[in-house]
């Protein structure tokens, strides 16, 4: 980027922007992709401490210099998002950084869903998105709205005030190493494609299994659940990347077409539930509430490649270790020894998380025996990378 940059954060002492956002644009100035940049961040809260420092623990190695360079180069703006006369504030901000060649504007929103529309009018009531040099873009962080309907309104609202070229909504579980991983190892391996099909893939298992509870997040996960947080997004991602068809050319929109042709196709076939017992003694959770935090989905694919074979979702909270995974078990093989087959299937595992990588398991046979096993080929992510790979 030539030009200076600002990222304005909306929902700036939020978990996302902890978490992800500010490690985010700390990874991208060490690798020296921004140079002149600016952060304001935003939120309701009296916030005593830099927002930058409260990422540090979540940063693996740091380096002092980059950090301080964030620390120093950021700004908090005390702002209720709703209140149109606030925004002032704001808008000095960035007329005076406007005057130092800070003219690209990146705005993020690390908000509940129901901001979206507001900050974006409060936005452009303002004369903040008014400007005669460089450009602007909004990110748009999941859930894009409640459902159907809501996130069409969401839609309509936006496009009135920004261009499709500047909207951005993502998903940042697409950012992980491995999930990127997966239309690569599909598309550029010539052993995997031919086989991408029923006539070879039995069943598929997509997994997101977590260990701790919601963390405080009550008010916010019981108006969603498991399906809304985690389904219908991150693993809809995944699902729609392993069945896609070959797009074009590994680009964008050409992606983004194969992807929405699979959903459109997808057909759920069966639903269990389940609570984590002491969910509702959590804070800021319903005594009485029925949201979901354990779910599991069997969903069929009504298209060629993939008709008749099931695709199992299952994700929870408080279950008994943490991983991430995509399992597809291929059809068994004629079996051609008299005594001895192979007791199941060959498998294919991309893991997304702890322990990335992918595996083959493949039948052989033991030495000085006439039994057969399964063995895994194994491609190890930071054993190859290393443990810091961005996200």
């Amino acid at each position: 980027m030539k030009n200076k940059l600002v990222f304005v954060i909306f929902g700036i002492t939020g978990d996302l922007a902890k978490r992800k956002i500010i490690p985010a644009i700390y990874m991208l100035a060490k690798n020296k992709e921004i140079k002149d940049f600016y952060i304001i961040g935003i939120a309701r809260r009296n916030l005593k401490e830099s927002f930058v420092l409260s990422s540090e623990k979540l940063i693996k190695n740091v380096d002092r210099k980059i950090l301080n360079k964030l620390v120093k180069n950021s700004k908090y703006v005390q702002l209720d998002f709703r209140n149109l006369n606030e925004y002032d504030k704001l808008k000095e901000k960035l007329a005076a950084l406007e005057k130092k060649g800070f003219i690209n504007k990146l705005f993020y929103f690390s908000t509940p869903p129901e901001g979206f529309a507001q900050i974006s009018e409060n936005l452009e009531k303002s004369g903040i998105l008014k400007q005669k040099k460089g450009w602007k873009k909004a990110v748009f962080e999941k859930p894009f709205g409640y459902d159907l309907s809501s996130a069409r309104k969401i839609n309509s609202t936006l496009l009135k005030i920004f261009n499709e070229k500047e909207i951005y909504r993502i998903d940042h579980y697409l950012g992980k190493e491995l999930v990127e991983n997966i239309l690569i190892s599909r598309f550029t391996n010539r052993i995997l494609e031919p086989l991408w099909n029923n006539k070879h893939i039995e069943s598929v298992q997509i997994v997101l299994d977590e260990t701790k509870g919601i963390e405080g997040r009550g008010s916010y996960y019981d108006k969603y659940g498991a399906i809304k947080d985690v389904v219908q997004n991150h693993m809809f991602q995944m699902l729609a990347l392993v069945a896609m068809e070959s797009p074009k050319m590994l680009e964008g929109d050409y992606i983004k077409h194969e992807k929405s042709k699979v959903l459109k196709n997808v057909k759920i076939k069966d639903v269990l539930l389940g609570q984590y017992e002491g969910y509702r003694e959590e804070e800021k959770v319903a005594k009485n509430s029925m949201t979901e935090t354990f779910a599991v989905l069997k969903a069929e694919i009504n298209n060629k490649r993939w008709k008749g074979v099931p695709f199992f979702l299952k994700t929870g909270k408080f279950l008994e270790k943490k991983e991430t995974k995509i399992t597809l078990k291929f059809k068994k093989v004629k079996c051609l020894l008299t005594k001895s087959c192979p007791s199941d299937s060959n498998y294919l595992e991309i893991r997304i998380e702890p322990n990335e990588g992918i595996s083959f398991e493949i039948n052989a046979k033991p030495p000085g025996r006439k039994a057969i096993m399964p063995v895994k080929m194994e491609f190890c992510h930071s054993c190859v990378f290393g443990p810091n790979t961005p996200e």
